[in-house]
């Protein structure tokens, strides 16, 4: 069948390529070697820049695999103009190794491409131990015979036999093996539901099944409705692991039953429940998420179905939930580019440097304090109001996956508090209503010597007025103006780097990505580089034409035609940029982009407050002020506004950044549009915790740990790069210990921070000179192994 297939191809191909010269080589009979690499790039573009197309469906993604394998081989090995054909002298064309290394290739493409997928099937959601959140699932002998017969099953199916017909493209209908699998696995589920819901609950929750893999082996829709009729009966950590297990099936976005399943699932989740089981799907440490599902795999019924559910279930509960949202920028907010292009443009911090203090900050903001300084006597104490300081554990429970956090609980004023006793171990106790810190600090000094534990502060929150939960849920998310290009492709390296800061405890949580669009993107990037480099692009391109008609002597040969096409392009692109758009405003249309994620993730989230964390180099700031504009008509409308805060990292100066301001106004009036809209900029992240402090996000307690945090940062990054001279770090200091001395103004003695010693900002001799300057009674307050971020590999 394939050779006759490829018969009544090959006439039709050579038609085709006959006329166009350069495309086919008569004395060979084979296409040339440049037509078939064009060919191959077409077909790659045509697969890469249609996620939703056919060409991505199950089936047909594992032939397009094979061909695209197979045509790489042929042109590499058997063209004779081939460039490795002719510089190695390989001669196969007419033997029989040639097909047969293309056929070999074409099954390693498909192997490559089943290895991909399984790796995407895997989820930290399956993994994370959270039956604390949950009732225990009894272990019966009936539920342990329904897990073993349907791991049994399973194996079945991953068998060697299995595993050879899954080599072959041709391989893709079921067989009767697989049927019978299908029918031994919803067998089995029946029985785990004759006995009540314990059983199915136990064995969905099972550590021996996974759950992704379940589903693509067996899951027919009369398995799906049987889970879904058992939807009412199960708990929000069943069901969040069944949607992402659903999600992350290679057919989901195409086949509607699928998506029905997940969206019922949500659909009977309600209240408190829901917000966790949001939580636990955006914990998932890859692209698979709840605004990936909601956005972009759902069908467009079904999406406005979960958005009108998450809307009924969600504002009204904004206020008495206290839970705060972190949306971030990562170039120039979260580490810095160097001023390298398309990044961003901070050349003060060497590059893929964290900032200092960055990520204190984010650990501060896990939730909205309720605290009431006491600033009569300005010595460090404070009322007891009620605070929820819950997750600034960074170790113990992290490397178990037992997270701590604390519950969405109305946060009732009463003397009783929980005090954390060891890191996963809690105690109640009642105190005086009108007790000081220093009475909490005894009492939990007391408690931690009864309980042969140390007194020594960890860097714990030991305090909750609320009873504590048992997880740190996710609030932290990433949004990025890079695109969302292929499947995880673009989002992987940036979920290596979190899972590295989680891993080194410098996250308190697993943060949720959240890309740009490819179109956007592309063109701000490909516009913005024409303005940056025009020059020189333009001067190379204008050479490689040159040297191709040169070479070729043939003004419609394919290489003398692609260098027209480039070259020409480029002259239409420079003529259009340079006079409509600069190095600012070609990023407008990504700021509006991420405008537009960030409203579609408040809709996800209505229950919770939001903070945006930004830069001025490209357009987070005009994004902070269309969604500024969007909370000033929530208080028009009498509703309590979601946003908090936009905080802008001033990288370049506020009076040239891309702003939707009118031009005719005065700095003056901008800046006072800007407090309306509530924007604040910072050039350290001392500075981001001050605005912060001021707009009621974080306590006195957590704006002098963020401070100390920046400033032994500082000094460990300039320790760092001793030899390094190419950074002003003599500004780097001043402007830290400005901002340092603005925070020390509103904390209490006992909070002070200590500023950054003078010498760090001096050259290598005068570090190394410890003993003469400021840096010899310098003592770090943390060990470095639990925040030494700056070896991770950032890209």
């Amino acid at each position: 069948a394939s050779q006759t297939v490829v018969q009544a191809l090959v006439p039709a191909v050579e038609a085709l390529t006959a006329e166009v010269p350069g495309c086919f080589d008569k004395e060979s009979g084979r296409v040339t070697f440049a037509f078939g690499v064009f060919a191959g790039g077409v077909l790659f573009l045509i697969y890469f820049c249609s996620e939703r197309s056919v060409l991505h469906r199950h089936a047909v993604e594992r032939l397009y695999w094979a061909f695209a394998y197979g045509w790489l081989a042929y042109i590499t090995l058997l063209l004779p103009d081939s460039p490795f054909v002719q510089y190695w002298h390989w001669h196969c064309s007419g033997s029989a190794s040639g097909p047969v290394l293309v056929v070999l290739s074409a099954l390693y493409g498909i192997r490559r491409h089943a290895r991909r997928r399984s790796e995407r099937m895997e989820s930290s959601i399956q993994k994370l131990d959270l039956q604390k959140l949950v009732k225990h699932h009894t272990e019966t002998v009936s539920a342990r015979i329904s897990a073993a017969s349907i791991v049994e099953a399973m194996h079945i199916q991953q068998n060697y036999k299995a595993y050879l017909r899954g080599l072959l493209p041709w391989g893709i209908s079921p067989s009767k093996r697989t049927y019978r699998v299908q029918e031994r696995v919803l067998q089995a589920l029946k029985r785990s539901c004759m006995r009540g819901p314990e059983d199915l609950l136990y064995v969905l929750n099972s550590g021996e099944i996974d759950l992704p893999q379940l589903l693509t082996m067996a899951g027919t829709r009369d398995v799906l409705e049987l889970l879904t009729e058992q939807a009412p009966v199960m708990d929000l950590v069943t069901k969040a692991r069944l949607i992402d297990a659903l999600q992350r099936q290679t057919d989901f976005v195409y086949t509607r039953y699928l998506q029905a399943t997940a969206v019922k699932l949500l659909l009977s989740t309600r209240g408190t429940e829901l917000t966790l089981m949001k939580d636990l799907l955006d914990e998932g440490g890859d692209f698979y998420n709840l605004h990936k599902l909601i956005f972009r795999d759902l069908k467009e019924d079904l999406s406005r179905k979960c958005l009108r559910h998450l809307s009924d279930q969600g504002p009204g509960k904004r206020a008495s939930m206290g839970k705060l949202k972190v949306l971030s920028d990562i170039d120039d907010t979260l580490y810095s580019s160097g001023g390298h292009f398309p990044a961003g443009m901070d050349k003060r911090f060497p590059k893929g440097r964290m900032y200092p203090g960055v990520l204190a900050l984010f650990r501060e903001l896990h939730c909205l304090p309720d605290l009431e300084a006491d600033e009569s006597g300005g010595d460090g104490t404070c009322s007891l109001s009620p605070i929820d300081r819950r997750g600034w554990s960074y170790e113990g429970m992290l490397a178990k996956g037992r997270l701590f956090g604390g519950r969405q609980n109305s946060f009732d004023r009463t003397s009783q508090v929980w005090l954390r006793v060891a890191a996963d171990e809690w105690t109640s106790t009642v105190l005086d209503p009108d007790a000081d810190l220093a009475t909490l600090q005894a009492r939990l000094h007391d408690l931690r010597q009864e309980a042969g534990g140390s007194s020594v502060d960890h860097g714990y929150g030991d305090v909750s007025f609320s009873p504590p939960a048992l997880r740190v849920m996710s609030n932290l998310v990433f949004l990025t103006a890079r695109p969302h290009a292929y499947k995880d492709y673009v989002e992987s390296s940036s979920y290596q780097l979190f899972r590295r800061l989680r891993a080194a405890g410098a996250l308190h949580c697993m943060p949720t990505l959240l890309p740009g669009r490819l179109s956007t993107s592309v063109t701000a990037a490909v516009r913005g580089m024409v303005v940056e480099f025009r020059v020189r692009l333009g001067a190379s391109l204008a050479i490689l034409f040159a040297l191709s008609l040169a070479v070729h002597k043939d003004l419609y040969h394919p290489s003398v035609v692609g260098a027209w096409l480039l070259f020409s392009g480029f002259v239409c692109v420079a003529v259009n940029t340079l006079q409509q758009w600069d190095s600012t405003n070609v990023w407008g249309k990504v700021g509006q982009d991420k405008a537009r994620t960030f409203l579609e993730y408040q809709n996800l989230y209505g229950e919770c407050f939001m903070a945006f964390f930004g830069d001025s180099g490209q357009g987070d700031l005009l994004c902070g002020e269309r969604i500024g504009r969007q909370a000033q008509q929530e208080i028009a409308n009498g509703v309590v506004p979601s946003l908090k805060g936009v905080f802008i990292h001033e990288v370049k100066s506020r009076t040239v950044a891309l702003t939707s301001l009118s031009p005719s106004l005065s700095q003056a009036e901008k800046e006072q549009e800007w407090r309306r809209l509530n924007i604040h900029f910072h050039r350290t992240y001392v500075g981001a915790a001050v605005n912060a402090y001021d707009c009621g996000l974080i306590s006195p307690e957590g704006l002098s740990r963020v401070g100390k945090a920046a400033v032994e940062d500082l000094l460990r990054m300039r320790i760092d790069h001793l030899r390094e001279d190419q950074h002003n770090w003599s500004d780097i200091v001043k402007e830290m210990n400005n901002d340092v001395d603005l925070a020390n103004s509103k904390l209490p003695s006992g909070l002070r921070i200590r500023r950054v010693p003078t010498a760090a900002g001096g050259g290598h001799a005068e570090m190394l000179a410890t003993r003469k300057n400021s840096m010899d009674s310098f003592s770090f307050s943390r060990d470095r192994r639990s925040v030494d971020i700056y070896s991770i590999g950032l890209p």
